[in-house]
């Protein structure tokens, strides 16, 4: 019987190093993002910088992004998009829209901007006519008419399955005007 303590003593050891082992492959998983982007790091890392957060996702990473569609960056996106503007709309052909983030660690409330914003300007392989993107705001308007430049499931719906060429992500610093 002197080797039965030293029997539980190892099933203890051998517990632990299981969930040690569970608890360091749940974390990995946790980084990698929903489309499969093994390169995507956690918001949670990042200690609430959305520039870096979103420069290191995708900007940096955006060789994942190219050629898949709009809707699996969003998918990855763990903020929320405040709005978004179409480039260029005085031509009849858009190829470039922008997310706004606000970049603050407190909060993403406007109140709290500090004039300081975040853009994610995504360039798509195939332009939209302008026709296209005046249709999407008027119906913003009507389904959502006190939030009508706030960011909406219908841009969602609009751009998802459009094809990203190219993605840049920017500070603008509007605090010093």
């Amino acid at each position: 019987m002197g080797g039965l303590p030293s029997v539980f003593f190892n099933m203890k050891k051998l517990v632990l190093f299981i969930s040690l082992v569970f608890a360091i492959v749940g974390m990995q998983a946790q980084t990698t993002a929903k489309s499969g982007n093994t390169a995507y790091v956690s918001y949670s890392t990042f200690n609430k910088d959305t520039l870096s957060y979103l420069k290191t996702n995708f900007d940096t990473n955006k060789a994942f992004y190219i050629g898949k569609s709009v809707s699996t960056l969003l998918g990855d996106l763990e903020l929320p998009v405040l709005s978004s503007m179409a480039d260029d709309l005085i031509s009849n052909q858009v190829t470039v829209f922008c997310l706004e983030f606000i970049s603050t660690s407190e909060s993403f409330k406007r109140s709290e901007n500090q004039g300081k914003e975040v853009l994610m300007y995504i360039t798509l392989n195939q332009a939209i006519p302008s026709a296209d993107i005046y249709a999407l705001f008027n119906q913003i308007k009507v389904a959502y008419p006190n939030n009508s430049l706030d960011w909406t499931p219908l841009h969602n719906t609009f751009y998802g399955g459009r094809i990203i060429k190219d993605i840049q992500v920017f500070l603008i610093d509007n605090s010093q005007q």
